[in-house]
């Protein structure tokens, strides 16, 4: 049978927080069933085959594989050569074999910050074969054009998954089981990676702990500072860490936080940024290029390298309310933005264009 697709859908594993990749992923997968569409998806021991084959009306056969970079040389080609005449993936790395065979080769490079030196060698040497990428963001459109010497169209992400998630059945006082006290939390969302910079958060809530009924409220974790934080914070009552939750709860902590706080030395797209916004929420924001490309005015904005200066912008939040509601109705704007169009349709249209 040949497949009028194949897709790399390991990024959709099972029983685990949805990515910004895999998001970007599922919305395509669902156009793509949505149009009737045959697909060969890629997959391992992890993926979630069954949601999967929910996104696509059962019309899709799975191409398992398991292995590094000599899988993805080797093994995916067996998989697929012969069975499609097109390829996406979300992950930069692909067998360099496809577009040079005539299979119309389409990846995603959502940012270039977690990159070994073997994946932007790769990407340096052979970026110019796709025949096309994606990237999320103007600011890493700019960045991924610099480093692979060719052009790369921007597809945001949209909200739809957030609007479509369901009732969140899990109340305000179902959160205080947790010892989290609705409207009385700073919430950051996200791993414990060094460019989060979640150390410099965490200083300035200390400095201006005595001075707020406000908890920090740390959603995510992992990453390769998460024994160092969780160290860090383990005697701090008034700091909480929700490792992994899944949709429904991360959606009523944003929910229900006082504000939100995101103090990246570095982003993509910075995902829960945007979440937040569908809630409506005040945010305080590292000033990073991607970052104001995405909020314009709806944020407060700090130095990331100051925990002083982030300190001084929570108690400002903190004390002024009006400015806060401001801050609420702005949120509000750019939530309707990333309401007002389909991910999955405009990656659609990148991968069929006849361009």
């Amino acid at each position: 049978m040949i497949f009028d697709i194949a897709v790399d859908g390991r990024e959709i594993e099972k029983g685990t927080r949805r990515t910004g990749l895999s998001r970007y992923l599922i919305s395509f997968l669902r156009t793509l069933g949505d149009r009737g569409k045959s697909v060969l998806v890629l997959s391992d021991k992890n993926t979630d085959k069954e949601f999967i084959a929910q996104l696509l009306h059962e019309k899709v056969a799975f191409a398992d594989v398991n292995g590094g970079a000599v899988c993805d040389q080797v093994l995916v080609p067996i998989k697929i050569l012969g069975k499609s005449k097109v390829y996406f993936s979300v992950y930069p790395k692909f067998p360099i074999i496809f577009p040079l065979a005539g299979i119309r080769t389409i990846i995603l490079v959502a940012d270039l910050i977690n990159f070994s030196i073997f994946q932007k060698m790769f990407l340096k040497f052979f970026g110019r074969l796709p025949h096309k990428i994606i990237v999320i963001s103007e600011y890493w459109k700019k960045e991924i054009e610099k480093f692979t010497g060719r052009d790369t169209i921007k597809v945001l992400l949209d909200l739809s998954y957030v609007k479509t998630s369901g009732e969140i059945r899990i109340s305000p006082k179902d959160l205080e089981a947790f010892g989290i006290y609705p409207k009385k939390y700073l919430l950051y969302v996200g791993n414990f990676n060094p460019h989060k910079n979640v150390g410099v958060l965490i200083s300035a809530f200390e400095r201006i702990s005595g001075q707020t009924d406000l908890q920090l409220v740390l959603v995510g974790g992992g990453g390769r500072n998460a024994q160092k934080i969780e160290e860090r914070v383990k005697h701090n009552t008034k700091v909480k860490i929700i490792n992994s939750p899944n949709d429904e709860l991360l959606f009523a902590l944003v929910r229900e936080a006082f504000a939100c706080v995101f103090p990246s030395l570095m982003e993509g797209l910075g995902l829960p940024m945007i979440e937040s916004a569908f809630f409506g929420k005040a945010m305080i924001l590292s000033d990073i290029e991607p970052f104001r490309e995405i909020s314009g005015d709806m944020a407060i904005f700090f130095d990331p390298s100051s925990p002083h200066d982030l300190a001084m912008k929570i108690l400002k939040l903190y004390h002024n309310q009006e400015l806060k509601r401001k801050l609420e109705l702005r949120a509000q704007k750019v939530r309707e933005k990333f309401l007002s169009f389909s991910t999955g349709e405009q990656i659609y249209e990148v991968v069929f264009s006849q361009s």
